[in-house]
Order: structure tokens, then sequence, then C-alpha cells
């Protein structure tokens, strides 16, 4: 008889990277689908007709963030280590969803005809819901399988749903330039994806949709603190751009969303620590604090050495990046990116901080703290939006939003890394988060040396300020190296052996 396997954190990290690997490339491929659309769209739809897109999305999300309930969370901490608990009570959930969802269907309507919306906002808000309420489900699926390993067809129907939801919009767009395409498309693609889920999460889970009020009354409690932290995330990335068309107009809204699409460039690691930290933190917590602890204080090395740079480059080269994407009509997008770019690297750090939290059954402290910092955002939009709006002019609304933003993640950040004190990092970490601090002031400095030398070439100012943030790039690059803020000969042996190791199996 085979003797069971031995499961060890260094075991644990090496399948998370595979499966980082393998949902990386599908994000990969999500986002070049997703960016041909989001950075085409507001240059070909003007900044006023993106700004009805853009409140639509956000609107309709903003909404049905309420059915998700915290289940997702719930799912990848626990289901890691007993799957079969996944059909106590998905039944349930999936039901008690659809009743939500109808509801919430009737809400959105009923608000945006008593406020006065038009009705090309109306049908357009409409679209991008009926889509939520595929994508949340989605969203369940997509943990149950994640937190059984089975990410493969996850990763290829990331691509598929992409690919759908471009089609619909480019073959809408051909028959007419309406705003509803956008979210028909949406609707579309997630509908696709959910049928396709459902069948692979039943290929490893049997799921019936039977109802037990019992069971889910025991989940339900006990992802309450993760869907406040849910709630309060989603309201953070969201509200800003509701408060902005009722507090300023359509045209500022296209010009913050021209902003947060590049910005979200950043986040391309945010879908990774949920599919992959959580559940690799699950196992590695079943071992011992210490090994989570481990977890922790190298997944905050990794992520940040990619967020940092991803984060610098898009605050020194805002200015080149929303001219060449999006033309002279979005210049006033400009601040609002700088300030939302130096966001980043907070955000990642209090995600792993929440993981962590969560693993150390501190979810309630997490949930407050978020909630606060949520509090706080809305609180600084609702002051600053009428004050910096008229002071700057154009593109003031979402300066003012930015800076909501960032100093609510600072608040958020600070409070979350401080309830785990000196466990987020030790001695190796803190060297090299401090090496990276003075790589990334050193780059800030040659680019401010640089402006004045490329502007003397002579050349066109957005081929000047490309060749400035080409070589603030190689400069980063090079410095942390050198300075050992990056262990490059650790990382890709690291990789390498996670694909030998996938060899070898």
């Amino acid at each position: 008889m085979n003797a069971p396997p031995v499961h060890t954190t260094h075991s644990d990290s090496l399948v998370a990277v595979r499966n980082a690997m393998k949902l990386g490339m599908s994000l990969l491929g999500t986002w070049a689908v997703a960016l041909g659309i989001k950075l085409v769209l507001p240059r070909y739809l003007g900044p006023t007709d993106f700004g009805v897109v853009n409140f639509a999305e956000n609107f309709a999300a903003a909404w049905f963030v309420l059915t998700g309930f915290g289940i997702d969370t719930y799912v990848r901490k626990e289901i890691p280590v007993r799957l079969e608990h996944a059909n106590e009570f998905f039944g349930s959930v999936y039901l008690l969803r659809l009743v939500a969802s109808a509801a919430l269907l009737a809400v959105i309507a009923g608000v945006l005809i008593a406020t006065g919306r038009d009705g090309v906002v109306l049908r357009t808000v409409l679209c991008f819901a009926l889509g939520q309420v595929f994508f949340t489900s989605n969203n369940t699926y997509a943990a149950i399988l994640h937190a059984s390993g089975h990410v493969n067809g996850v990763a290829i129907l990331n691509v598929v749903a992409k690919l759908v939801w471009g089609a619909g919009i480019v073959l809408g767009f051909l028959f007419g330039r309406h705003l509803e395409v956008v979210g028909i498309a949406f609707a579309a693609a997630e509908g696709v994806k959910a049928g396709a889920l459902a069948y692979l999460t039943r290929r490893h889970v049997a799921l019936p949709l039977v109802w037990n009020p019992l069971a889910l009354k025991t989940v339900m409690k006990a992802s309450l603190p993760f869907f406040l932290v849910a709630l309060s995330g989603t309201l953070s990335n969201r509200i800003d751009v509701t408060i902005i068309e009722f507090l300023a107009n359509k045209t500022e809204v296209g010009w913050y969303g021209a902003a947060t699409n590049v910005a979200g460039l950043a986040l391309l690691l945010t879908p990774l620590i949920g599919w992959v930290l959580l559940p690799l933190s699950s196992r590695a917590a079943s071992r011992g604090e210490e090994e989570l602890l481990i977890v922790t204080r190298r997944s905050i090395e990794l992520i940040l050495s990619i967020a940092f740079p991803v984060s610098l480059m898009l605050m020194l080269g805002a200015d080149v990046v929303v001219a060449l994407l999006f033309g002279d009509a979005y210049l006033p997008a400009i601040p609002a990116l700088r300030t939302l770019s130096g966001m980043f690297v907070l955000t990642y750090l209090a995600m792993v901080a929440t993981t962590t939290l969560v693993r150390l059954e501190r979810s309630w402290y997490v949930t407050v703290v978020t909630l606060g910092g949520v509090v706080l955002q809305i609180a600084l939009n609702i002051v600053l939006i009428p004050i910096v709006g008229p002071k700057i002019g154009d593109g003031g609304a979402g300066l003012a939003s930015a800076l909501s933003v960032i100093t609510s993640e600072v608040v958020i950040t600070v409070a979350l890394l401080a309830a785990l004190g000196n466990k987020a990092f030790d001695k190796r970490s803190i060297s090299r988060l401090a090496r990276t601090a003075l790589v990334v002031g050193a780059v800030i400095a040659i680019d401010r040396a640089l402006v004045p030398e490329v502007l003397a070439l002579g050349w066109d100012v957005r081929l000047a300020g490309a060749l400035r943030v080409a070589i603030d790039a190689m400069s980063y690059a090079v410095l942390v190296v050198l300075t050992g803020a990056l262990d490059l000969g650790e990382l890709i042996g690291f990789i390498r052996q996670a694909i030998a190791q996938k060899r070898g199996t």
C-alpha cells in the first residue's frame, strides 16, 4: 500500500506557483482582449459617451456585490481541506442568489427612473446588471475549482469569455453606435462562461441544487465578515464613479474612467492573490502559524517586486500613456492616473495582510478596518469633489476622487499591517523593501533630471516622453538587481523547480 503524500509548505508553494503561472497566462490573455477594448473604447466613444458606459458598469457592479454573500472567500478558506463540504451549501446559495438578483434588478431600475436617468443609461445599466447575475455565480464556481486545484479549465474560460465580450462589442458597433451593446456583450460572455464553469465544477464536485436552510445559515454566518470585506472592496473600487456622475458630470466620469482603465494594469496580480494565495495559506496554516507566516513574508516580497515597478512606471509615464492611448481629449485624466498609480503597492500589501489575518481568525478586525476605509473614502469624495473640481477645472473631480481613494488605502494598509506587527516582515524582507525604496527614489530623481535633457533633443513631445520612460524602466531593472532588492537567481530557480516538479509528476 502506497504511503500517503506528505505535504509541506515548499511543495504546496510549488503547486501554487504552477497554478499561478497557468492563471497568470490566462490573465494575460484576458487582459490582451480587455485592454484592446477598454483602451480603444474611450477614444472611439469620446469622454461623454464613455462616461455613460463607465457609470453603467460600475453602478451595476456596486449593487450586485450584495449577492456575493462573502461565499467565495469562505470557499477558498475551507474547501481546500474539505472539498465535499461544498455540496452541503452550494444549492442553497445558488437559489438564494436567483431571488436576490431578481429583486436587485427591480431596485436598480427604480432608482434610475426616480433620479431621472434617460433611457440609454437605464438600458445600459440593466444589461450590465444581467451580466452581473452570471458573473457572481461564475466567481463561486471558479473559487471551488481554484480551491480543489483544478485550474486548467478556468484559465481557458477566462480567455474565451473575454473573446466573446470583445467580439460582441465589435459586432454590435458594426450595426450601430448603441452604448447598450457593451453591456449586452458583457452579459453574453458571462452567460457562456457560466454554462461551461457549471459543467467543469460538477465533474469534480456534485453540487446538487438542494435547499438546505441549516447549512445555508451556518455558511452565511461564517461568511459575514468576508461579505463585509468584499462589500467594502467593491464599493471602494466602484462608488467613486457613481459619486462623480451625481456631483459632476458624465464627461468627468469618462476622464476618470480612462485613468482607472490604465491604472488597472497595476492590479493584474489581484485575482492571483485570491485564487492562489488563500488556498496556499490555508494548507500552510493547517501545519502551524510559523508556516503561514513564511508564506506571508515570501508572498509580500514576490508581489511587491512586481507591483513597485509597474506602479512607478505608470506614475512617471502617465502623461505619455494618456496621450498615446486616448489622445488629447483625455489629457485631463493625467493627474488622476498619477495619483492612482501610487495606490497599488498599498493595495497588494493590504490583500496579503488580509489573507493572513483571515487565517489567524482576525476576520472581524479586517472587516471593521475595511468598512472604516470605505466610509472615509465616500466622505472624502463628497467633500473634495465640489471643492477640487471647480478649482482645478477639467479633470478636477477625478483628481479629487483619486486623492480620496489613496488616502483611505493608506489608512487601511497601515491598520492591517499594524495588526500583524513583526509577523509580516523579517530581516530579509525589510532589507529588500528598504533597497527597493531607495531604487524607486533614485529612478524618480533620474526621471526628473532627464526631462530637460530629452526635451532639448527637439523631438515630438510624445516620442521624447516615451524615451524618458524607457530609460526609467531600464534604470530600475539594473538598480534593483545591483542593489539586491530582487534576487533574480532565486526567483528563476524557484520557477524552474516548480516546472520540474510538474514534469516529474
